[in-house]
C-alpha cells in the first residue's frame, strides 16, 4: 500500500521539485515513536529528476484499532498537499452531513482537517513553514479516532525540528 501511494504521488507530480540535501532516511529519523503507539518501519524515497528533488518518508502507527499513516514530504510537490487549503484562513469550518472540514492553527502551524462523519477516519495536513516559504508538509491519514485525537498523537512528533531541517 505504501509503495502504491509513493508511485501515485511520483507519477502525479507536475510541479518543479526542491528538497535541499535532505534524505528520506534523515526524514525518517524525525518520524520517531509515538507514546502508546506501535510503529512500523519507516519507508521513503529520494527523487531526483531534471525538475529538482523531492524527499518523502512514511510511517504507520497503530494503537489497538486506531491507525495513523504519517507521511512527511519536502520539495515543491509538498505544496500540492497544501494547495486545497491555501485559500482558507485558520478558523474556517465547513460542516456537511457527510464530512467536517476545518483549518486551525496548532502550536503555530496551519493544520487542515477533513473527517468523515460516517466513520472515525480522515486526513490531517500540517504546513511546515509559513505560506509560500514553507518547505514541506506532514500529512496523516487516520482511522479509528477523531481528528482531535489524531492531532494529539501527531503532536508527539517534532514539527519544529522537521520544519527547521526542511529549510536547510
Amino acid at each position: 500500500m505504501r509503495m502504491a501511494f509513493l508511485l501515485v504521488l511520483f507519477f502525479g507530480m507536475a510541479q518543479a521539485l526542491w528538497a535541499g540535501d535532505l534524505s528520506y532516511k534523515e526524514l525518517c529519523s524525525l518520524l520517531g515513536d509515538l507514546k502508546g503507539w506501535q510503529a512500523e518501519e519507516c519507508t521513503g524515497m529520494n527523487l531526483e529528476c531534471p525538475q529538482g528533488r523531492m524527499v518523502m518518508a512514511s510511517r504507520e502507527y497503530r494503537c489497538k484499532d486506531r491507525v495513523l499513516q504519517v507521511t512527511a514530504v519536502t520539495g515543491s510537490s509538498a505544496m500540492a498537499y497544501w494547495s486545497n487549503w491555501a485559500s482558507f484562513k485558520p478558523g474556517t469550518t465547513l460542516n456537511t452531513p457527510e464530512q467536517l472540514l476545518k483549518l486551525i492553527e496548532v502550536e503555530g502551524f496551519p493544520v487542515g482537517i477533513v473527517q468523515s462523519k460516517r466513520g472515525k477516519e480522515g486526513v490531517i495536513v500540517v504546513l511546515l513553514g509559513t505560506g509560500e516559504k514553507a518547505r514541506g508538509v506532514l500529512q496523516a491519514s487516520f482511522r479509528g479516532l477523531d481528528w482531535d485525537e489524531a492531532i494529539e498523537a501527531l503532536k508527539g512528533l517534532p514539527w519544529e525540528d522537521m520544519e527547521r531541517r526542511m529549510r536547510q
